[in-house]
């Protein structure tokens, strides 16, 4: 998975996020599965409290203009 995901979409799809780690893994960098880790958990973070709803409502185009 060498192209990033929007954490949006990560969040909700938890084959990607393994394909992350995965991938990351496969560097054999201990960067890249640190940053590979927690990324993932911070979007899993986010999505269960709902921070990542309120994200996207706040950076939506607002509909009243």
């Amino acid at each position: 998975m060498r192209q990033r995901m929007r954490d949006d979409r990560l969040a909700g799809d938890i084959s990607a996020q393994l394909t992350l780690i995965s991938d990351a893994y496969a560097t054999g960098v201990a960067s890249e599965i640190d940053h590979a880790l927690a990324r993932v958990v911070e979007i899993r973070r986010m999505e269960k409290t709902g921070l990542q709803d309120l994200l996207e409502d706040w950076s939506a185009p607002d509909d009243a203009e």
